[in-house]
């Protein structure tokens, strides 16, 4: 079940491709992210089928597939931008000098981000436990 494509990873790729970087890689890359999604969310595709066809009563979970595709993309994408996982790259003229950082336990992995879970699971940016509130700052009395 491939959700995306390496045409959707290409189409939404801003700037020129990385050279050498083939469909077969990115659809192994795609199988992995969706391999994950489908790990942490394991109604998902009941959820986009319900999108395409709504039960009734209709499901208040359900996910267009666009908006998994996207996910699945941008996950790609992150991945494809920088491979090695790199924080932070400082080079110097003077004494050739040069350092890198390299983030997390696993550099270069595909994860999802919060902002990704946000999505798939449909709370958008409240998903967090965040609320809109108003506060209202005129007396009782007055």
């Amino acid at each position: 079940m491939a959700w995306a494509t390496a045409q959707n990873v290409r189409d939404r790729w801003i700037g020129p491709f990385p050279t050498g970087v083939s469909d077969a890689q990115i659809d192994t890359l795609i199988a992995d992210v969706e391999d994950s999604i489908l790990g942490e969310f394991r109604d998902i595709q009941q959820r986009i089928d319900d999108y395409d066809t709504p039960p009734d009563p209709p499901n208040p979970r359900a996910i267009p597939l666009a908006r998994v595709v996207k996910v699945v993309c941008r996950v790609v994408i992150r991945h494809l931008r920088n491979p090695e996982g790199m924080r932070s790259r400082t080079m110097a003229a003077g004494q050739y000098s040069t350092a890198n950082t390299y983030g997390g336990d696993d550099p270069g992995s595909l994860y999802l981000s919060d902002e990704d879970r946000d999505e798939l699971t449909g709370n958008g940016n409240l998903g967090r436990g965040q609320k809109a509130f108003t506060v209202d700052t005129i007396p009782v009395s007055s």
